[in-house]
């Protein structure tokens, strides 16, 4: 985000937030997680902790810059294994935030058609979110009460 503050500042261009509202995402975290998932995650920090060098040379890791966007073939693993082991971490982190942040860059790009953007976003978010601005997904909320 600091970077797209800036590239904004510098360039005079409107800098658009397209990502969902961290409070909301914080709820919905809290509500998505369950206890399978908790002690996963408690399980998980024993064993990187101890056995950190075996377990990233598990996901093929040979040292971490993270000063630099990994290679994708890493996110796919990363996001992959998170979706498989922590199933309501990743629809509350990854998903629901990636319909929310294709649809309002969606909705800037169909109402500003002569319009350049940019847009910057998380890495493990790009390949999903392509594909749902190419695509538009229709959902539907209903809330009947008795």
């Amino acid at each position: 985000m600091i970077t797209a503050i800036n590239l904004a500042k510098k360039n005079k261009i409107k800098l658009a937030l397209i990502d969902q509202d961290i409070e909301i995402t914080l709820r919905r975290i809290s509500k998505e997680l369950t206890w399978k998932e908790r002690l996963n995650f408690i399980i998980d920090i024993i064993k990187g902790i101890i056995f950190r060098k075996s377990e990233m040379k598990k996901l093929g890791i040979k040292n971490i810059d993270l000063t630099k966007v990994p290679p994708k073939t890493l996110i796919k693993k990363l996001t992959s294994r998170m979706k498989k082991r922590y199933p309501g971490l990743y629809l509350a982190l990854v998903d629901e935030r990636n319909k929310v942040m294709a649809n309002n860059l969606r909705n800037i790009i169909e109402n500003q058609p002569d319009k350049k953007i940019l847009a910057i976003i998380g890495a493990g978010h790009e390949e999903d979110m392509l594909d749902m601005i190419k695509e538009p997904q229709i959902t539907y909320s209903f809330n009947f009460k008795g």
